[in-house]
């Protein structure tokens, strides 16, 4: 939203943070999988990608998105943001015999063909 507005991406600290970035949709899937598996019955399950994606990768996957040079603009690290980390995801293959189908880019890519058929969305203030 911010790429379309012209304004610069924001990195909260230095963008070596990281998270596991797993696509909505993949999510729906699994829960519903993990929802009709027997073998899931009364487990804990992590579902991710079990890939570790830095704030700064994810900020270059935005930009490649939008096929457009983009400022960044780091700002300080929010006191209490974990430095974060990624799902284990052994027990979710092992149970479900299940991985997550979309990949990233892939992802962040078609929300930005979405935000930007769908502008009216992006709220004034942004």
């Amino acid at each position: 939203m911010r790429l379309l507005k012209n304004k610069p991406l924001v990195i909260f600290g230095d963008g070596s943070q990281v998270r596991d970035f797993i696509h909505v949709d993949d999510i729906a899937d699994a829960t519903i999988l993990a929802a009709e598996k027997q073998s899931t019955i009364g487990k804990a399950i992590n579902i991710g990608t079990g890939k570790p994606t830095t704030i700064k990768q994810l900020a270059e996957i935005v930009i490649n998105a939008a096929d457009d040079e983009v400022p960044l603009e780091y700002r300080p690290r929010p006191k209490g943001d974990p430095f974060g980390g990624y799902a284990e995801t052994t027990l979710m293959k092992k149970l479900m015999r299940w991985e997550p189908k979309i990949e990233l880019k892939d992802g962040v890519k078609g929300y930005y063909n979405w935000v930007r058929h769908n502008k009216n969305i992006i709220p004034q203030w942004l």
